[in-house]
Formats: C-alpha cells, structure tokens, sequence
C-alpha cells in the first residue's frame, strides 16, 4: 500500500492538483460561494485520475505483483490525502476571511464550521460517485467527473440557495454566533463522518468494479 501511494504521489499525480491548493485563499474574496473552492479540489484529483490514464498507469500497476483492491484503496488514500491537505490551508484564510468581509457573505454560507462540514460532504459525494463509476473500467474518467459534478453542483446550489431562502439557516448557521456554535460544530463532525462514510462506501464499489473489470 505505502508503495503503491508513493508511486500515485510521484508519478501519477498531476502538478495542477497541487496548484490547485493555492486557490483556497479564494476564502478571501468577499461575499463569493466559497464551496468553490473544495470543487477545484476535486477537479484537480480528476487531472490526475486524467494523467494516470494517459500515462496507462493501469495498464502498469497491473503487471505489478498487488491486489487489484490494493490498487483502489492507494487512490482512494490519495484523494482523501488531497482534500485533508485544501481543508487545512483553507482554514486560515476562513479565519482571516471575517477581517476581508467584515459585511458577511452576501453571496452564500459564511466560511465557518458548518461551512466547513458541508464541503466535507460535497466531497464525500464526490468521492463516492466519481470512485464507484471510474472503476467500472478504469478508463472513464471524462463520464465519471461529469456524473460527480452534476452532484456536487445540485449540492452546491442547494445549500447556497438554501441561505436565502430559510430564515432559520440564516440565523443559526449562516453567521458566527456564539450561541450556535455548538449547532455548527455538529454539523461540521456529521459532515466529516458522512464523508468518511461515503468514500469508503464508494472505495468499497469501486474495489468490486475493478476486480471484474478486463484490463
């Protein structure tokens, strides 16, 4: 497994999913829908998912002596790696954010924890979809991504939207309040245990996929 992650690091990764960690201080801009942000997460894994294809990384790593299964569980650490590592450069420039926008978000959710639990869901839904339809021959990206993103974008709009239109969002998560901090913290722990939950729900799929699948 640490070889096999060694080798997607260093090999098959592409250096805009890298690039790509510089856009969280997208946190900065004020009143913007910040889930923009962990989008360009996912498309920067999907690059590399595109370069690892190019590259016929699978056409490689299955002349290796591993288990097929081992093979998606390496990419599947991989990404989660990747999105770790946004979520925490994101996070200073969410605390700076409230300095830049003292007015608050006009645009969406104010960069808090329940913002931050949301994003973790978002890719949890990613992750899930884009896995589970990747893995069915592990040629499909370009199908895999869009079938993703349409997820993600009805997600993201969603929850945007969702702002604006609920009085009680606005008033108990869209600020921050420290009277529903308690609320958001929630939030954001439910958001990283669904995500924990949808990735290896889709790296489960995906491993069944992709030991059926003829290389």
């Amino acid at each position: 497994m640490r070889q096999l992650l060694y080798k997607d690091f260093r090999l098959t990764a592409h250096p805009i999913m890298y690039a790509f960690g510089g856009l969280t201080a997208m946190l900065l801009i004020p009143s913007y829908p910040y889930y923009v942000v962990f989008f360009y997460a996912c498309l920067g894994i999907f690059f590399t998912f595109i370069n690892g294809r190019e590259a016929r990384d699978v056409d490689y790593t299955a002349l290796l002596p591993v288990r097929k299964r081992d093979v998606v569980s390496a990419r599947c650490v991989m990404m989660v790696l990747v999105q770790i590592a946004y979520v925490a450069l994101s996070v200073p420039f969410a605390l700076l954010n409230r300095h830049f926008n003292p007015t608050g978000n006009q645009a969406g959710i104010e960069a808090n924890a329940a913002f931050f639990g949301l994003s973790f869901l978002m890719m949890g839904i990613f992750n899930q979809i884009f896995l589970a339809e990747f893995y069915r021959d592990a040629y499909r990206a370009g199908r895999a991504f869009v079938l993703a993103c349409a997820a993600i974008s009805a997600f993201m709009l969603l929850c945007e939207t969702s702002v604006h239109a609920i009085p009680w969002i606005k008033s108990h998560l869209d600020n921050f309040d420290m009277a529903h901090l308690p609320l958001r913290l929630g939030i954001l722990g439910a958001g990283i245990a669904l995500y924990s939950g949808l990735t290896l729900w889709g790296k489960n799929i995906a491993s069944r996929r992709f030991e059926r699948a003829e290389l």
